[in-house]
């Protein structure tokens, strides 16, 4: 028997509207999600990155307490802080993970949400292939061009440099880009041939951002039916995230471009659609 009967992971891509998609799953009566949106279990345990060591997790629980609401039910609150006690066990190990979801009720969904399963290896989905009868994959992309830049100024402000990104000329923003992970988050390519190699294609949805933008309920019923799992209704499905400005910076593009515009003839070569509204490499060229 393996450890988990039904696991859901969405694998990104990162700025890809994730956080929107599972706060419209978090309250579903088939998805259990955690109070961590974001386990990383799978990178924990296939990447140098050790995520779950004790000083992390102990660091998610503060950040957690931090920012609960105070609107948060009590009943909640006391169940979350429960599930944190699971959390802080050790081992970290498949037997914790199995207990990260112990108390799901009749949910029938375990969910994960960690964006970095896009950019592991074939170790980590020999991993999660073992660790479940029924494992389901959806995978979101936006357009590259405004996904990037979304990291970028993420990431950007992270390291204390958001303010300096205007004024960067296109070997700064290589730069940056070659300084972190952005561009493994904008090779979809790499991660659609990965599901294709190690699932079924029954078990793996491609989906995108801009159309859960442009029709949210139409793209949620989609989601629906490729878990086989039951409607709900949903009452807020604007995008909470701030829109992006309109003027991306010509430099910018002109730095994405070189770095990721190869990536649409990969997937064209793989099938996959690419949506109308996004922005071509050809349209750059011409700025």
């Amino acid at each position: 028997m393996k450890a988990l009967d039904n696991l859901w992971l969405n694998v990104g891509a990162m700025k890809s509207g994730t956080s929107w998609l599972a706060r419209q799953f978090e309250d579903h009566p088939d998805v259990f999600l955690t109070p961590i949106k974001e386990i990383h279990y799978f990178a924990h345990v296939h990447s140098p990155v050790k995520f779950l060591d004790r000083n992390g997790r102990v660091e998610a629980l503060k950040t957690y307490i931090n920012w609960v609401s105070t609107d948060l039910h009590p009943d909640i609150l006391k169940f979350n802080l429960r599930w944190f006690e699971s959390y802080l066990d050790e081992p970290v190990d498949d037997i914790w993970f199995r207990n990260l979801y112990k108390d799901r009720g009749a949910k029938r969904y375990c969910a994960e949400f960690s964006n970095i399963t896009a950019v592991l290896d074939e170790t980590a989905w020999a991993h999660i292939k073992n660790i479940s009868d029924n494992v389901k994959v959806t995978y979101t992309m936006r357009d590259p061009f405004v996904r990037l830049w979304s990291h970028t100024r993420f990431q950007a402000q992270i390291n204390g440099v958001f303010h300096q990104i205007p004024t960067w000329r296109e070997t700064e923003y290589r730069a940056f880009f070659d300084s972190g992970d952005l561009l493994q988050h904008s090779c979809y390519s790499h991660t659609i041939s990965k599901l294709r190699h190690n699932l079924e294609p029954h078990q793996y949805r491609l989906i995108y951002f801009e159309d859960f933008r442009d029709n949210p309920l139409k793209e949620l019923r989609g989601v629906e039916q490729f878990l086989s799992i039951e409607q709900k209704d949903y009452f807020n499905l604007e995008f909470h995230n701030p829109s992006l400005p309109l003027g991306i910076p010509g430099q910018f593009l002109l730095a994405a471009q070189r770095a990721i515009g190869s990536e649409f003839d990969s997937l064209d070569h793989l099938g996959a659609r690419i949506p109308t509204s996004w922005t071509l490499p050809e349209r750059v060229s011409k700025e």
